[in-house]
């Protein structure tokens, strides 16, 4: 009996794994030997070259990124967030002497306020900084911006009542006409137009205005401005161009002559020459007055990005607001709600004690007209002011209608009346005209007394108008509400 032989065992071959601690030592070296993209926008919210420079100083700064109705600003309560880092941990101030607000915090009363709580806190040799990021708007008469806090609304009345003059608060800082020592940096846009980068007027349906070109103000104060036209964001970064470049030339970027200490006049150029070079998109221009030799960092060596590197890499475009769509969700990226408000408030309807008007700039509507469109929403309250205006209507009509025809009666015999008189008694014709006048004038008179009387008794009683007063305001809610549903603003 023959046996097969066994097969031989299977023999499993290990393979030397190759050393993982030099690979990763070649990946770290290749990485490491990798240059940095040059066209990235550096990170300035880590503390800067530390400083005690401005021991004696105080500083408000104040970002606005997202108001109640405002456009969005991307990044301003973050680079409002890294000035504060620049001023307490880079320059020295005292943590008890730097005030930051943002969005939620930032209302007229605030900033006032905190700049005269500061004030007071301000050593004789130190300097009050102030810095808002957000919104701007110019006054009635263009000679001074206001700054919009998180409650102003995007309407004219509400800007000019609720904006806070940069004047006022450089005051309430202590700027006078010989006291310098405040420096102010307004990242916002005076033109009449958003600091959001879309162009779009502030005021919904309203033309940009004018940029603010003068200054009444004789105060010495140093105010830097982001421009004269529109603010914007920086193109490729979530941070508004002109405070972002300002504050890293101030790290170091601007320091020109490189002996480690940077000026505002130093800084001031740099940032004026990047936005000139990266920003193309709008016109944005900063302007600066006051004193350009402030000292700004002292042992300042950080380096910023090279601007030809910048150009030439094609930054993608400043962001921009989302699309408007009123029919979308709430809950939908595609929802717009600021620029629904903005919609709402152009077509936001409000009564009136003689009718009705709609909009930002109370332009008057054909009361028919909203009647027409309110019977369905409201019936009482259209019944009511048809009936109540139908009341003064006819009032109005048959007092000067009868006044009229009692008048004419009246004229006409007195006319003859005097005629009559003036036949006996005057012997020339202009005696005889001044008689006849007279006799006419005389004899319509209780034609005008008898129009008012019809007038009076035709007229709605006092209890109408109150009526009449309620059912527009509430014609006017029934329709705005409707609106607001249209637009996606307030959904069952």
């Amino acid at each position: 009996m023959s046996h097969r032989p066994a097969p031989p065992a299977t023999t499993l071959t290990t393979v030397p794994a190759p050393p993982l601690l030099p690979m990763l030592m070649t990946m770290l070296m290749t990485l490491a030997a990798t240059p940095a993209l040059s066209t990235d926008w550096p990170d300035v919210s880590s503390p800067p070259t530390r400083s005690t420079i401005g021991k004696d100083d105080v500083v408000l700064i104040a970002g606005v990124g997202r108001s109640f109705v405002l456009p969005e600003i991307p990044g301003a309560t973050d680079i409002a967030t890294d000035w504060y880092r620049f001023f307490v941990d880079g320059r020295g101030v005292d943590v008890e002497n730097a005030v930051l607000l943002r969005d939620g915090d930032v209302t007229k009363e605030s900033l006032l306020a905190e700049a005269e709580r500061l004030r007071a806190r301000k050593k004789s040799k130190g300097a009050f900084w102030i810095v808002f990021v957000g919104h701007g708007a110019p006054n009635a008469d263009g000679s001074d911006g206001l700054l919009l806090g998180v409650d102003v609304q995007p309407t004219i009345r509400s800007i000019q009542s609720r904006g806070l003059s940069q004047n006022e608060l450089l005051r309430a800082a202590g700027a006078t006409a010989k006291d310098g020592n405040v420096v102010a940096i307004f990242d916002a846009c005076f033109s009449g137009v958003g600091s959001d980068g879309s162009g779009r007027p502030l005021v919904p349906g309203a033309q940009a205005t004018l940029p603010v070109r003068r200054d009444a103000s004789s105060m010495k104060a140093t105010v830097l401005q982001a421009s004269e036209e529109v603010a914007g964001p920086l193109p490729g970064h979530n941070r508004p161009a002109f405070s972002y470049l300002l504050l890293g030339a101030s790290r170091g970027w601007g320091d020109d002559d490189g002996d480690g200490v940077v000026q505002l006049k130093e800084a001031f150029a740099w940032t004026k020459k990047a936005l000139s070079v990266t920003v193309r998109d709008r016109s944005q221009v900063p302007t600066m007055r006051g004193d350009a030799d402030v000292v700004l960092l002292k042992g300042a060596r950080e380096r910023g990005p090279q601007l030809t590197s910048v150009v030439a890499a094609r930054l993608p475009p400043s962001p921009r607001p989302k699309p408007t769509s009123a029919d979308a969700d709430d809950d939908t990226d595609t929802f717009d709600r600021v620029s629904a408000e903005a919609a709402f408030a152009r077509r936001r309807l409000a009564a009136t004690s003689s009718g009705f008007v709609r909009g930002v700039y109370a332009a008057a509507v054909d009361e028919g007209q909203v009647l027409s469109a309110g019977e369905k929403l409201s019936p009482d309250a259209a019944k009511t002011v048809a009936e109540v205006a139908g009341k003064h209507t006819l009032a109005v009509a048959g007092g000067l209608g009868v006044g009229a025809g009692a008048a004419l009666v009246g004229g006409i015999v007195g006319g003859g009346v005097g005629a009559s008189v003036s036949g006996g008694v005057a012997a020339d014709g202009a005696g005889a005209a001044t008689a006849v006048a007279a006799g006419a004038v005389i004899g319509a008179i209780p034609g005008v007394l008898i129009g008012l009387v019809t007038w009076g008794v035709l007229s709605p009683s006092p209890e109408d108008d109150v009526r009449l007063a309620q059912a527009r305001s509430d014609l006017a809610e029934a329709i705005n509400v409707s609106e607001r549903r249209r637009l996606g603003l307030d959904r069952k």
